[in-house]
């Protein structure tokens, strides 16, 4: 159910996309979000990774999603847990609130 979720935001969103493009390969527990929006696609490396850092941060600052950064290694973008423990309420707010952040943060770039 909570990768449905995800599915159906990132359908209707259009500055980011699933890390693993092929569904048949995607992890259905630990969803990797790439962002695509034009502005943060012109980022070198270290200037894209603090930018989506920053906005993760704002989310577990407002305790609405915790360490929801990529992995060190893996391209700059998001990871949001999505096995059972999480409740789908609760990752439509947090995908709400990274839209908004998100929106209010790329005007800055």
């Amino acid at each position: 159910a909570n990768l449905k979720v995800v599915e159906d935001w990132v359908a209707k969103t259009d500055w980011i996309e699933f890390l693993a493009n092929d569904p048949k390969v995607r992890s259905n527990t630990s969803v990797c979000l790439s962002v695509t929006h034009p502005k943060v696609a012109a980022l070198d490396a270290d200037a894209k990774s603090k930018f989506l850092k920053s906005i993760a941060s704002d989310l577990s600052k407002k305790n609405i999603a915790h360490d929801i950064n990529s992995y060190k290694d893996a391209p700059a973008g998001y990871r949001f847990w999505c096995g059972p423990t999480i409740e789908e309420s609760d990752l439509k707010v947090a995908l709400a609130e990274l839209e908004n952040v998100f929106s209010e943060k790329v005007k800055s770039l």
